[in-house]
């Protein structure tokens, strides 16, 4: 139990006191997170939010991803209506056993520990987070937000990934530190290229380069009928089983990038056990489309050769996982491409936001309208000492989960083929790797 402000007094957070209308309430388990369901849905939908802030990826997340933290999902109450929730949960750094760093972040980040060790990479794993704030509570949200990190004695800081720098959350955020007593560090993320609607399709490419214009043509062409057509494109109904769809999808996946030497993404269980639950639950609410291209002519075996995995929710479509077979015959004709030319002219065609979501891929960026920036923001909880145990704790953090990256691959490449051949596989792989400007497989 804590205490914090309200617009006029202090008010006891775990009670709902009729004296004061504004309130606050700290969920710290499991139970209580399901029963904020419908609420927090209802403010992700009225704010016209991401779907990396509905209750289903938050909550399918954590059962994941969160077991080595512990809930403090912070509420806004105006008597007894949710109007803003701050998705957190603390993080706990632990050197020789024992927790030397708290970190309170946002569910869907990346985490110094999982129940079976450090995650893949250094990003979070939501591509957009953010808090969920009803218009008008902005002020007695952050305000409660910022006395509860004071109060919480055990949070060395609160860190916020990936919160896109073009919402009004952050602008109400950081409006409210620059004019408090609090220390923040504010640092550019991850960007994403955006398609934003266009009139029709013949506007959009009338807004490419030529050069572009010309081949995103040839690309649709191979995807639609006509004599130039290479490939038969499908898409998973949603009354049909995700299951098989996105088994042979992460086949497909794992392929490309073991025959680059990498382990790839669904290599960690768990990450394997959050795509397969996350990707399944969202097809049956109709909020994921899977399509796929197969080559055009029958035959045997005749399988998807490209993978589109796209999120869409509200107007908003994301380009979540792609995959391609890169042994085919039929590789060096771009079904890849074929399929996205396609995904994107239905985009259009229904004005969707297109989202490619994270990283800045050259053909991400020729196919986009914006770039637009995530940011990353620490809050300190105001010691000069836990700012340099945080220094230490991140940076050990980060070697920890290289190490372990290091340690994946290191047993995928070597049991390729008997030794001392796979000896010499894995120097040349780190001799390459060396040589890459992209040293770390995310």
């Amino acid at each position: 139990m804590f205490k914090t402000e309200t617009y006029h007094q202090s008010v006891d957070v775990q009670s709902k006191s009729a004296a004061s209308a504004i309130h606050y309430e700290l969920v710290t388990t499991e139970a209580e997170f399901d029963q904020l369901k419908k609420p927090w849905n209802r403010l992700a939908i009225d704010n016209n939010l991401h779907v990396f802030q509905t209750f289903e990826w938050n909550r399918i997340w954590w059962k994941h991803f969160g077991s080595g933290g512990q809930l403090r999902i912070f509420v806004l109450y105006n008597n007894t209506s949710v109007t803003a929730i701050a998705p957190l949960f603390l993080d706990h750094f632990y050197l020789m056993g024992k927790p030397v760093y708290s970190t309170l972040r946002m569910i869907g980040s990346w985490t110094f520990r999982t129940s079976n060790g450090a995650l893949l990479g250094k990003k979070a794993y939501s591509d957009y987070l953010q808090f969920l704030i009803a218009p008008g509570y902005e002020s007695a949200f952050y305000s409660g937000l910022m006395a509860y990190l004071r109060d919480e004695s055990s949070a060395d800081e609160l860190r916020i990934d990936e919160m896109p720098e073009s919402e009004v959350c952050y602008q109400h955020l950081m409006a409210f530190l620059e004019r408090s007593e609090y220390r923040f560090i504010q640092e550019d993320d991850s960007s994403s290229p955006v398609m934003l609607p266009e009139n029709d399709w013949e506007t959009y490419l009338k807004s490419r380069k030529p050069k572009e214009r010309n081949n995103i043509r040839r690309h649709l062409k191979k995807g639609i009928r006509g004599d130039k057509q290479r490939f038969q494109l499908q898409s998973l109904k949603q009354n049909e089983s995700a299951e098989p769809a996105i088994q042979n999808f992460i086949e497909l996946h794992q392929q490309q990038w073991i025959d680059r030497g990498m382990p790839g993404t669904f290599a960690e269980q768990t990450m394997y056990d959050f795509f397969t639950e996350i990707s399944t639950h969202l097809h049956r609410k109709g909020w994921i489309e899977i399509h796929w291209a197969k080559p055009l002519r029958q035959r045997p075996g005749n399988v998807p050769i490209a993978y589109n995995i796209i999120l869409s929710f509200r107007n908003k479509k994301y380009l979540y996982q792609r995959a391609m077979d890169t042994r085919s015959d039929q590789y060096k004709q771009a079904p890849g491409n074929a399929l996205l030319m396609v995904n994107l002219q239905q985009a259009i065609k229904a004005q969707y936001i297109f989202d490619f979501l994270r990283d800045e891929h050259e053909y991400k960026i020729r196919l986009s309208h914006r770039v637009f920036q995530n940011k990353r923001i620490h809050i300190h909880n105001d010691t000069p000492l836990r700012v340099t145990r945080q220094y230490l704790a991140h940076n050990m953090a980060i070697l920890t989960r290289r190490i372990h990256l290091e340690r994946i691959r290191r047993k995928h490449i070597m049991k390729q083929s008997g030794f001392p051949k796979n000896i010499l596989l894995y120097i040349r792989h780190l001799q390459g790797r060396l040589k890459s400007t992209k040293s770390e497989y995310v």
